[in-house]
């Protein structure tokens, strides 16, 4: 007896990449979910009094400063060795935290700081978009399954949850490792669908 073929999933059942649904949000809307929750996350930052200084503790300024660092180096022509460059850095600024964490949680800050500067004003524009991007992923996510109301409120509980708030002023592996997981879970969820893997 041989066993029965299996049964094609229709594109709008499973969750894939083409031919989502009606649920499913356009490029448009995933930027204007992301520009509605930069704004929001904006707002929350100023209302909890970050204005234009992070919540700094001591894991927050080793991050900031190490981004600085990578700024820096790269801003003054790569003038000597990376390693002589980060001793000499940390005899000025002793709170490098290069090697803790891989380099490209130090390379974005980084990367940012050419386009929108060095300061704590630019770095809390990071946050808020880092914030905004994990909000809007997390909209199409759920839009996908549940509709875009649904999508629209989960990344509202997102972003306004005390958490999320309290990690949108400051330099930590949080908001990058959170946005990262999500994009992980956005990518992989058609594959990994109700019907298992396919």
């Amino acid at each position: 007896m041989q066993p029965a073929p299996a049964k094609a999933i229709p594109a709008e059942q499973s969750g894939g990449l083409k031919g989502r649904g009606a649920n499913a949000p356009s490029r448009h809307a995933a930027i204007i979910a992301f520009l509605v929750y930069f704004a929001l996350a904006m707002a929350l930052q100023r209302l909890a009094g970050a204005g234009a200084a992070f919540q700094i503790d001591s894991d927050s300024a080793a991050h900031y400063l190490t981004a600085l660092m990578f700024h820096d180096y790269v801003r003054s022509g790569l003038p000597e060795g990376p390693l002589v460059y980060a001793v000499r850095y940390y005899g000025h600024f002793p709170m490098i935290g290069v090697g803790h964490w891989p380099p490209l949680f130090h390379l974005v800050p980084a990367a940012w700081m050419f386009i929108f500067g060095t300061t704590q004003s630019a770095g809390l524009l990071l946050l808020a978009a880092i914030t905004a991007a994990t909000a809007a992923v997390l909209q199409r996510l759920v839009a996908r399954t549940m509709g875009t109301i649904w999508g629209w409120g989960a990344g509202f509980i997102f972003v306004t949850a005390r958490l999320v708030q309290l990690a949108s002023v400051e330099i930590m592996a949080d908001s990058p490792g959170t946005l990262c997981a999500l994009n992980y879970l956005f990518l992989a969820a058609p594959v990994f669908g109700p019907q298992g893997v396919r």
